[in-house]
């Protein structure tokens, strides 16, 4: 803490809302979530590569 003229001064930090929202989805069923909700889940070789591109991202 700092001193200004003979007081000293207090930092504070307030944090509103939170920090996770309320649908947590884990990221390695993400591919299959994408697919499910764009109804694309007879894309089976796309859905692969897509997989593929994720995995590699990490």
């Amino acid at each position: 803490m700092g001193k200004q003229g003979g007081q000293q001064l207090v930092a504070a930090i307030l944090g509103i809302g939170t920090a996770v929202p309320p649908y947590v989805l884990p990221q390695s069923s993400f591919p299959d979530y994408y697919f499910d909700i764009s109804n694309s889940n007879h894309l089976l070789d796309l859905k692969a590569k897509f997989a593929d591109i994720y995995l590699k991202s990490f």
